[in-house]
């Protein structure tokens, strides 16, 4: 995801929840487990889930 990001010229910010106890607090408390989750806005896209990316960044 974060090739795909960088290619498009997406600004992001990422949060590792491997290595941040915040970012994994705030991950399971949103009652993820796996990882990728990407977040527009308020909608959340689990998952490497190109098409659904490209058409909320589109929007």
């Amino acid at each position: 995801m974060r090739e795909y990001l960088s290619r498009n010229n997406i600004a992001f910010t990422e949060h590792n929840v491997w290595h941040d106890l915040e970012a994994r607090r705030e991950f399971k408390a949103m009652g993820y487990r796996n990882v990728p989750l990407i977040i527009v806005d308020d909608v959340h896209v689990r998952g490497p889930n190109l098409m659904e990316l490209d058409r909320l960044l589109s929007a």
